[in-house]
């Protein structure tokens, strides 16, 4: 069963209402006034999960710069997704990139084993599923070039293993 966040059955807090409408001044000012920007419905889903479902949402970005724990998981009721493997389900490229930018794991897996690339492909989104792909590229060329420096320092004998 999935209850991904929507108009008929999110019951989140108003932080999650003002996320899901993508009401960026009301999410502002509830945070100004002392909103938990991680705070829980009661299928352990933040106002950043409310927030992926919203096209080019300008309040996913505000949640990410609040401290919004990005990679938060949803209960296995709702799948075990995290706001990335909903953006990437729904085919919001924008919302992927935003979260992948405030480094979202973009290996997580849902409750079912799929990682958002899975759930993009799988619901035929072909341009969130193209940013995964460059951002899992991306993250493979980083990782080839801090092997490539740390082997340099240890064949000049500037590092240790310990």
């Amino acid at each position: 069963m999935d209850l991904s966040p929507d108009e008929e059955n999110f019951q989140g807090r108003l932080l999650h209402q003002a996320a899901l409408w993508d009401n960026l001044e009301l999410l502002q000012e509830l945070i100004a006034t002392g909103a938990e920007v991680d705070a829980r419905d009661q299928h352990n889903r933040s106002a950043l999960h409310a927030a992926a479902l919203a096209e080019r949402s300008s309040c996913l970005s505000a949640l990410c710069v609040g401290g919004a724990d990005v990679n938060a998981k949803s209960d296995d009721v709702t799948g075990g997704k995290t706001p990335l493997h909903i953006a990437a389900e729904c085919g919001h490229a924008e919302n992927v990139t935003v979260l992948i930018s405030a480094r979202a794991d973009i290996t997580a897996l849902t409750g079912a084993g799929d990682t958002a690339l899975t759930l993009a492909e799988r619901s035929r989104h072909r341009h969130a599923a193209n940013v995964l792909r460059n951002a899992r590229v991306k993250n493979v060329d980083d990782f080839s070039s801090i092997i490539r420096k740390r082997t340099a320092s240890l064949m000049r004998g500037v590092l240790t293993i310990s």
